[in-house]
């Protein structure tokens, strides 16, 4: 096949028109490494190979700048541009060992982001991670790298911030809602249980004043028995224990 002449088509890219007005756009890269200023004769089936090998490193190098990514992201991504799995393995192996791509540091990035950034625990960023298909030594390494006084500060601030947002709920029930909450973040129960104990749950609510508007609520509703019932019932239901609920009644 022979170049009959050359259009610049972007920043680094070219139109090979041929001598039958057939064309192809490569990368200037594939040009000058073929030097095909002077070479107009040549092997069409070579140019496209080392194009598309081209094309597939700059596709990986602009979606590997837009943030830092894992192998597992930077594979998916490419396999959805419909690349045989021979060049995307040769395009990850030559962008691992140029260091744009690097799971350890990837997880180190990912890790201190999501401890600094986030209210996730180590449990929910371990699974992150897996998801990630990084080493689980490189995972395990890192996790146990997170400073337990940088857990301590951020398990604090999640239960104070929920003491506000529940402020309707007291005792167990008070308590219940906030481990639920450190469960789906991934934390270690021991650890919360143990800090919480610093808290007084049972300070959250006057359990005079919500009696006193359930009666007010209900007595023109139910008889004696089930007037008491409904409101024990609610007391409850707030986080009431069962002596501070026959105390108020016996008053």
């Amino acid at each position: 096949m022979k170049i009959e002449s050359f259009k610049k088509m972007s920043k680094n890219k070219y139109k090979l028109i041929f001598s039958d007005q057939s064309f192809l756009t490569v990368y200037e890269d594939v040009i000058v490494k073929n030097n095909l200023l002077i070479n107009k004769d040549i092997d069409l089936e070579k140019i496209k190979k080392e194009n598309n090998e081209i094309d597939i490193y700059y596709q990986a190098l602009s979606y590997l700048n837009k943030k830092m990514r894992s192998t597992f992201e930077l594979k998916k991504y490419l396999n959805k541009k419909d690349y045989n799995s021979k060049l995307i393995t040769d395009t990850i192996n030559k962008l691992t060992q140029e260091g744009y791509l690097n799971d350890l540091k990837y997880a180190q990035a990912f890790v201190n982001d999501r401890v600094n950034l986030s209210n996730d625990g180590p449990d929910k960023i371990k699974k992150d991670l897996e998801s990630h298909q990084i080493d689980l030594k490189i995972i395990e390494e890192i996790i146990s790298q997170i400073k337990p006084q940088d857990l301590e500060e951020k398990i604090n601030r999640i239960i104070s911030k929920n003491l506000k947002l529940n402020k309707k709920y007291n005792g167990q029930v008070l308590k219940m809602k906030i481990l639920n909450k450190f469960i789906n973040l991934g934390y270690n129960m021991n650890q919360v249980i143990s800090l919480l104990e610093n808290y007084n749950l049972n300070d959250q609510l006057d359990i005079q004043k919500d009696y006193d508007k359930l009666f007010k609520k209900y007595q023109s509703k139910y008889d004696n028995y089930k007037l008491k019932m409904t409101i024990k019932q609610k007391l409850y239901q707030k986080g009431y224990n069962s002596q501070d609920i026959e105390k108020i009644e016996r008053n």
